[in-house]
């Protein structure tokens, strides 16, 4: 291992015991303070817009999305454990939901891992969309601090469910069902 896998690991753990309690604040009202609670998202109203080019060339754009189908955006990164093990979850719930939902992994990599992503991508046969957000602009907008980070926008465009941290899989399809009503 290196001395920079080392420092990214050191750091996701260290962001477990730091963000959850930071998100407690005032500034933060309603947050979750533990990872895997949900609650309504910070950003309030609408949710963000975005566009990306996903990594096998297609463009997603909110505006293109919101108001046509639910979507699950996925914040990880290639180093957290977490996101491992969530990444087959989601590609599940891909496949039930998928003429009712957008799932988009959004990498947080740094911008020179790109082939870490693809590896990432490769490694847990995603069949859902997944992009690198090289520069954090999407990552930031929707307050992305503990990995994974879940963020669910509703047909109107509105964020109605934000998970932070890992869920099983039972756990993670009830709420993302629930918060999109697509039982």
């Amino acid at each position: 291992m290196t001395i920079r896998t080392l420092t990214a690991a050191a750091a996701c753990a260290l962001g477990l015991l730091l963000v959850a309690p930071a998100q407690a604040g005032p500034a933060a009202k309603g947050a979750p303070s533990k990872p895997g609670k949900s609650a309504k998202a910070p950003v309030k109203g609408d949710a963000p817009a975005f566009e990306f080019t996903t990594l096998d060339g297609r463009t997603l754009k909110s505006e293109e999305l919101y108001g046509t189908k639910g979507v699950v955006l996925a914040f990880w990164a290639s180093w957290c454990g977490p996101c491992h093990l969530e990444a087959p979850i989601l590609n599940a719930l891909h496949k039930a939901y998928q003429d009712r939902l957008t799932v988009i992994g959004v990498s947080v990599d740094d911008a020179h891992k790109g082939k870490a992503v693809a590896r990432f991508a490769a490694r847990h046969k995603l069949e859902y969309a997944v992009v690198h957000d090289t520069e954090g602009t999407t990552a930031d907008a929707f307050e992305v601090g503990l990995l994974p980070k879940l963020v669910v926008v509703d047909l109107e465009g509105n964020v109605a469910l934000v998970v932070n941290g890992a869920l099983d899989e039972e756990k993670l399809r009830a709420r993302v069902t629930q918060a999109l009503q697509l039982q």
